[in-house]
């Protein structure tokens, strides 16, 4: 069981031009950190060892801090990639509705939905294609963006992109470049361009294309 007590400890970092003093000891490692959109306030999803998503929620005024567990069981083997959805024009600027998605040692990613403060986070999982570890799961920011964009990589050599029409989630493509695990993705700000990082010291660049294919346009590679 997963279970978070505060210390004494300082310090991490300055965050939103104020010093942000924050230590959690978890009896469990935690494998994966991302910050929420900063209109949502103070809040770190954290994805753990043992399966569990954790939320850190700074308190308005005080340097207290509240700590909830939004999914007891999101990943068997393990949580290894989390990332949070920004606040769109697609849910109508209700920025209530809170979305974060996680991947992980079970081959699945999912979507953890909360649709306001008062109500319980609802998980569903993305369509299934990896065969292997799924390393890390990113969300495309909405700049220039039709619709909702979620990229993830893993073990099997894959990298997949989903996209979501209403609400209904579908595989739009899996890319393929070298040959070897996958480790990382990250995309650019305005969504089109896509960074994934390989176990062979490269980085692969992929950018959508008018027709809304995607092609690798720059492999980079660690000459030292």
């Amino acid at each position: 069981e997963c279970e978070c007590v505060r210390a004494n400890i300082n310090v991490i970092g300055s965050l939103y031009s104020h010093h942000v003093w924050l230590c959690v000891v978890v009896v469990v490692t935690v494998t994966c950190i991302a910050w929420a959109p900063s209109s949502v306030g103070l809040v770190l999803a954290c994805g753990m060892s043992s399966g569990h998503i954790v939320l850190l929620k700074k308190h308005t005024g005080d340097n207290e801090w509240d700590i909830e567990t939004i999914d007891e069981s999101a990943h068997d083997g393990g949580v290894l990639g989390i990332s949070w959805a920004p606040l769109s024009l697609l849910d109508n600027g209700d920025d209530r509705i809170l979305r974060i998605v996680s991947c992980g040692c079970e081959k699945v990613a999912k979507i953890h939905t909360q649709a306001d403060p008062d109500s319980e986070w609802e998980h569903s999982p993305l369509p299934e294609v990896h065969t292997d570890w799924a390393r890390d799961v990113a969300w495309a920011p909405q700049i220039g963006l039709e619709k909702d964009m979620i990229a993830s990589c893993g073990q099997d050599k894959k990298v997949v992109v989903y996209t979501r029409e209403e609400n209904n989630w579908s595989v739009q493509e899996v890319l393929s470049g070298e040959d070897v695990t996958v480790w990382r993705v990250a995309w650019s700000i305005s969504g089109h361009v896509l960074a994934v990082s390989c176990s062979d010291n490269t980085v692969l660049i992929f950018k959508q294309m008018l027709d809304g294919s995607w092609q690798c346009v720059e492999q980079l590679r660690n000459k030292q």
